[in-house]
């Protein structure tokens, strides 16, 4: 069985940029929260929200913590950032 490629939330998060980080929140949560539009919400909502998801993806085991970062199943991010940011991706974690 293969592992699982698991990525670096935070560092991804700081790779992106400030300028680009809403744009990825916003590509994140539409793809757990299809049900939600999130095109003209704050950012501070939508902080709150990812910050949610996070928490209900590390309770479903879907993200494991080393207590600095939190690693999500590759499948969590959306393609076009697991495309561009591959190099974060890992194995071993956990």
């Amino acid at each position: 069985m293969r592992p699982v490629a698991r990525f670096p939330f935070r560092r991804l998060e700081q790779e992106i940029g400030l300028d680009s980080l809403p744009e990825f929140h916003r590509a994140f949560l539409a793809r757990h929260r299809p049900d939600r539009k999130f095109g003209r919400i704050r950012l501070r909502e939508m902080q709150g929200i990812v910050e949610r998801v996070l928490d209900h993806f590390l309770r479903d085991r879907v993200a494991i913590s080393d207590g600095q970062e939190i690693w999500v199943v590759e499948d969590a991010i959306p393609e076009e950032y697991r495309a561009r940011h591959a190099s974060l991706a890992a194995d071993d974690v956990g």
